[in-house]
């Protein structure tokens, strides 16, 4: 992970990394989130400590993190299954146990109560309620040339859990989170080092 102003860097994890292939970042639990495309979904501190195998067995090249209810999502790329997990490693679920149909599903996003995920052979978005019910599906304009990977919706408004939250005051440089509102003095939400954090305040 890199700083983009200070320019300096700090290594994650160097151990059993190949393929990663998905990405998620959750700032209020200073964690992150990444898949080995064909073996694991990890977790770890955004200070590489914690880490910890969270999924085994799934194909994975996409993430998407639902902060009201911390879950996380992913396709199953093989099984054609949407799948979901809390950050804590507990009740892990079949969403939608989509079989060949559902295979080379690539691209997941969340919206509302939806999930919505793509597919590598076609142009055709599925979607879902997050209770695994109503299933949808969305055409996409005419007039776009190659495959669908990834997709992202960008919320009208911040997440309640990134909008009300604790804080920590540093006396170092850093990247604001999206969404995070100023006070005065400035004030960010958890960063790398624990010994820069010197008191908890409320926004």
């Amino acid at each position: 992970m890199s700083h983009l102003e200070a320019g300096h860097k700090t290594i994650i994890s160097h151990t059993g990394i190949d393929r990663h292939s998905a990405l998620a970042v959750h700032p209020f639990r200073g964690s992150i989130y990444w898949s080995h495309s064909r073996s694991t979904i990890e977790t770890a501190s955004m200070d590489g400590s914690n880490r910890q195998i969270l999924v085994t067995g799934v194909v994975v090249f996409s993430l998407a993190l639902d902060h009201e209810a911390t879950d996380l999502y992913w396709a199953d790329h093989d099984t054609g299954n949407i799948e979901c997990i809390s950050l804590d490693g507990e009740g892990k679920r079949i969403v939608s146990a989509q079989g060949s149909a559902g295979k080379s599903s690539l691209g997941i996003s969340l919206s509302g109560e939806r999930v919505y995920w793509t597919f590598t052979s076609n142009d055709i978005v599925n979607s879902i309620t997050k209770s695994g019910s109503t299933m949808k599906q969305h055409s996409l304009p005419a007039r776009r040339w190659g495959t669908l990977n990834g997709i992202v919706f960008v919320p009208e408004q911040c997440p309640q859990s990134l909008q009300k939250q604790h804080v920590v005051r540093i006396t170092i440089t850093t990247v604001v989170p999206p969404c995070h509102r100023y006070v005065s003095p400035p004030t960010f939400c958890p960063t790398l080092s624990t010994s820069a954090r010197k008191e908890a305040i409320q926004v």
